[in-house]
């Protein structure tokens, strides 16, 4: 039977929806909801992680990790709270719960957590560094002598406005940045416009 609601949870909540065909008086059966709760405090996000991942990241309760929500600028800080014992057999996944941290995020947004699986050193330049030329992506250099010098270079992913270096340059080198076009090997180049990777 349905009483009169009395809003009695062991945690804050907040109602959410109140189904509209239940009315005080009506029996309560299995599979018809009543009205959805949801809490009031602070936000999960469920994930489905590879099992290679998982275990590459030696993910486990209490990793802190980077979450990005869709339709919130920021990235949010979360830190795992609950974990599957084991792989799902069929999708080779663990789940994981991921309490956020931070602002306060709407309910039913769909985010993706980033792990960390392992630091490498890399050779990363300014994106305006990278000039295409020929089909070859070359980067000018500020040579010992001031003057300039064009390298080809083979270029590995991007973001946040750097692109990883894969060969072609060992790090340590003054690139030259915002060139339309590479300049002529051995023009002189002033060290105000130079970068170091």
């Amino acid at each position: 039977m349905v009483f009169q609601e009395s809003g009695l949870f062991p945690w804050m909540s907040v109602e959410t929806n109140r189904s509209d065909s239940v009315e005080p008086g009506d029996l309560a059966s299995p599979g018809r909801p009543l009205v959805t709760v949801e809490s009031a405090t602070g936000r999960r996000l469920v994930a489905l992680v590879p099992a290679s991942t998982a275990t590459a990241s030696a993910l486990a309760i209490g990793r802190s990790m980077s979450v990005r929500v869709d339709g919130i600028a920021s990235d949010l800080e979360g830190t795992v709270v609950e974990m599957s014992p084991g792989a799902d057999p069929s999708s080779h996944t663990f789940t994981a719960t991921i309490e956020l941290s931070g602002r306060t995020v709407p309910t039913g947004l769909t985010g993706r957590a980033f792990l960390e699986l392992a630091r490498r050193r890399a050779v990363l330049v300014p994106a305006g560094a990278v000039v295409l030329a020929g089909g070859v992506s070359m980067v000018a250099v500020r040579d010992s002598e001031g003057k300039a010098r064009s390298v080809a270079v083979t270029t590995g992913g991007s973001a946040n406005g750097r692109v990883e270096i894969l060969s072609g340059l060992s790090g340590g080198e003054t690139v030259l940045v915002g060139l339309a076009a590479l300049p002529s090997d051995g023009a002189p180049v002033n060290a105000a416009g130079g970068s170091k990777p």
